[in-house]
């Protein structure tokens, strides 16, 4: 491993880091726009110069390989002339659009300009202006505010492999811009707006939306497939208003899929049911969690165990899995268990190895682990035909779905129920014959874990708080209670997560506090790295 000296700081970094990451290590990381580590070295900004001795002149840090002996400085005289000289072409026609851009608050040349850049400008020319476009149905250019750094180029030639944007014209008249009738719409293409170091690149979901720094975020997991990206969730005023990825080399590296960032919208859905609602009598009424639950213990201790059913899907986390399997295998001694699924979608594989999975289910494999199931269309058919010849009195449906589709069979013979309770996320034919009607908690609304596809068990975190205290976890274990049962310690996500490994030997030595931020293998797991 080289081992050199930065600004006087002995540092020791593995084979093959570059210069730029080495003084990272060190503490002194230069300042940059270029460069990003999930990007090839372009070395065309050249804020991120360093004085070595022995070398000649000033070099890009991005572009040199750290070597054993090097004697680095990032302080100098020259290296911080050379920094307010890049800054001030920087900004020469770069407009003052801090107020009103969207990159306001996380803009590297916005933290440049304070920290290396000159106190004014000498330009006095007219600035170059260019107009607006758009460059595809998810991303506008603001030319103007482009700095040449070609990240974005950089992104679609090496990582998706598209290559949709190039430069045109050259000096100061230079541009990035589409191809004629080749817009960017790539899986992938959104994370070109996170990696622009300025506003040039705006998500038009996002387009004044919020003021960055009045964003709330937390690190949790995205659910639109079974990869389990990491992701940032960021809310403004109680709605999730921005997906952006968070780094996991074992899963999704840098980067995250377009319909994944865009998967939030269904949260804020005005139909979205927020209160527990009671159908009786043929009248409609809320009530209070306190009341559904009595309701709900009053069936159950009345009903036959054969006559109790529940249907589950894959977007229940571990942990509420965990609840279900305990309400109706240990307490209700009922076996009628059925998993729903949402149906597959299309896989794609970028140049770089980013996977999009066909399993739109972001926690199949958990649902396998903890209730031995899958989702089985004959079993829900199975439990259709059992409703109609009134064998099945209850059913209790645990949706989470965005965009549930319940068979024809199934809806068609709700009726002929004692009690059904749907708990759900939005409006659905089968909710409208519901009794009883349960507001679902959405995955930033959850703590808890979900169990990618290869076999990672990785923690959600709630950015917003659920329609009801407690999520469905909280009302699982409320139920359990009034039936006399006692939940895993006091029924939180990470007292019934480290009950699992006393029951299921996937989840033998996980503990939820050990989850930290990239997640654990499940035992027998073999561990797949994201390339």
């Amino acid at each position: 491993m080289p081992r050199l000296t930065v600004n006087g700081k002995d540092v020791e970094v593995p084979e093959g880091t570059r210069l730029i990451d080495a003084c990272g290590a060190a503490g002194h990381m230069p300042p940059h726009f270029c460069y990003h580590p999930g990007l090839k070295p372009d070395g065309n900004c050249r804020m991120c110069m360093v004085e070595v001795e022995g070398m000649r002149g000033l070099v890009a840090s991005c572009t040199v390989p750290a070597a054993d002996g090097m004697v680095v400085s990032t302080e100098t005289p020259a290296v911080l002339d050379a920094r307010r000289g890049v800054m001030e072409f920087m900004l020469l026609h770069h407009p003052l659009d801090c107020p009103v851009c969207d990159k306001a608050g996380e803009c590297i040349l916005q933290n440049h300009a304070f920290d290396h850049g000159p106190g004014q400008s000498r330009y006095d020319e007219d600035k170059i202006i260019a107009p607006k476009r758009d460059l595809g149905e998810t991303i506008a250019l603001w030319p103007e505010r482009c700095i040449r750094c070609r990240r974005c180029l950089r992104f679609l030639d090496d990582i998706t492999g598209t290559s949709e944007l190039g430069f045109v014209d050259r000096g100061d008249r230079t541009d990035i811009d589409i191809f004629p009738g080749i817009a960017i719409d790539n899986p992938m293409s959104l994370n070109i707006v996170d990696i622009c170091p300025v506003g040039a690149l705006i998500s038009k979901d996002f387009l004044f939306q919020a003021r960055v720094w009045n964003l709330k975020g937390a690190h949790t997991l995205c659910a639109a497939c079974s990869r389990g990206c990491n992701v940032l969730a960021e809310a403004y005023e109680g709605k999730v208003v921005r997906f952006r990825p968070r780094l996991n080399e074992a899963v999704n590296g840098h980067w995250m899929c377009d319909r994944g960032r865009l998967s939030h919208g269904y949260m804020s859905d005005p139909r979205r049911p927020r209160t527990p609602l009671r159908r009786e009598d043929a009248r409609s009424f809320n009530v209070t969690v306190t009341e559904a639950v009595e309701v709900i213990k009053v069936s159950l201790d009345s009903a036959e165990p054969a006559a109790v059913a529940g249907l589950v899907t894959p977007w229940l986390t571990c942990e509420e899995l965990a609840l279900v399997g305990r309400l109706f295998r240990d307490v209700l001694k009922s076996q009628r268990l059925a998993a729903l699924e949402t149906a597959p979608g299309e896989a794609w594989i970028s140049q770089s190895g980013f996977r999009i999975s066909a399993d739109r289910n972001p926690n199949r494999r958990g649902l396998e682990e903890v209730l031995d199931l899958s989702p089985d269309p004959d079993a829900v058919g199975k439990l259709a035909e059992d409703i109609e010849a009134g064998s099945v009195k209850v059913l209790w449906v645990f949706g989470g779905i965005p965009e549930a589709d319940y068979p024809e069979g199934l809806v068609a013979v709700a009726s002929r129920l004692d009690l059904l309770i749907v708990q759900d996320l939005a409006p659905s034919t089968l909710m409208d014959r519901a009794h009883l009607v349960l507001p679902a908690a959405a995955f930033p609304e959850k703590e808890g874990t979900f169990v990618n596809d290869d076999g990672r068990v990785q923690r959600l975190r709630p950015v917003v708080t659920p329609p009801l205290p407690g999520g469905d976890l909280g009302i699982l274990a409320a139920v359990l209670r009034a039936l006399g049962d006692t939940p895993p310690g006091d029924g939180s996500a990470p007292a019934v997560f480290d009950g699992l490994g006393d029951v299921f030997t996937a989840f033998q030595g996980l503990r939820f506090e050990d989850l930290g931020e990239s997640g654990l293998l499940l035992q027998g797991a073999a561990p797949v790295h994201h390339r």
